[in-house]
């Protein structure tokens, strides 16, 4: 992100019963210990709500994983989540919009491997895929509005990588750091930029596009988001 006037700081704060590490405090815990219980009580009701959408059949809940990201970072690396998670994943995202990128995993790999072969910069092959294309030519943009859900599953789930993309920085904090001479230059100091300072201007987030790269909404500076993951149903 060094190519950005104001970097945002990189952030993820997540909460999940999936275990990660040793030192992990897992609230509800995961796959078939998972507890619903012990839940709270919002997020049991939107667990409740997905099981009664009409044309779905799922299984036991097998994780949920709650996301919080700020200061205007809402990248997320392409990944297939866990196969104990089960077959059904669904995101919630809260509060803010959010454009989920779906990326052939065949095809994700093999631009990995060019990349690699060609030795190109990370830098600007981060920036060519925020700011004029995507991970690969073959990718679908799923736009999530605040409170809307997204159900993977099937090849969606197993074939497909999903994720988000950096997104790009507003015109005018670029326009405002090459005026000041900050080409280049970091990010203000505190965790969304800082408050602003002589010759600095807070900073502003950044804008993301959904299906092609001119159809900019945004800036977000922060989102929740809870994934929902449903095994098959048990007479499968």
């Amino acid at each position: 992100m060094s190519y950005m006037s104001r970097p945002p700081p990189v952030n993820m704060l997540r909460v999940t019963g999936r275990p990660e590490h040793t030192q992990q405090r897992r609230p509800w815990g995961y796959g078939d210990e998972l507890d619903e219980s012990t839940l709270p009580p919002a997020i049991k009701a939107a667990a409740d709500r997905i099981r009664s959408l009409p044309g779905l059949r799922l299984g036991r809940l097998r994780d949920v994983t709650v996301n919080y990201r700020h200061s205007g970072f809402l990248r997320l690396d392409p990944h297939v989540d866990p196969a104990a998670d089960g077959e059904n994943v669904f995101i919630l995202s809260v509060d803010s919009p959010a454009v989920l990128t779906l990326s052939p995993v065949n095809w994700y790999r093999l631009t990995r491997w060019l990349a690699m072969l060609a030795f190109v910069d990370e830098r600007d092959q981060i920036r060519r895929e925020s700011e004029a294309g995507s991970w690969t030519s073959y990718d679908l943009d799923v736009l999530i509005p605040p409170g809307g859900l997204a159900h993977l599953s099937g090849d969606a789930r197993w074939k497909w990588h999903h994720g988000t993309r950096l997104g790009v920085e507003p015109p005018t904090a670029a326009r405002a750091a090459a005026r000041s001479g900050e080409g280049g230059g970091g990010a203000s100091s505190g965790s969304g930029g800082g408050a602003a300072t002589a010759g600095r201007r807070r900073f502003e987030g950044l804008m993301h596009w959904f299906g092609r790269p001119d159809a900019l909404f945004g800036p977000t500076l922060e989102r929740h988001s809870v994934v929902f993951a449903f095994g098959e149903p048990e007479d499968e």
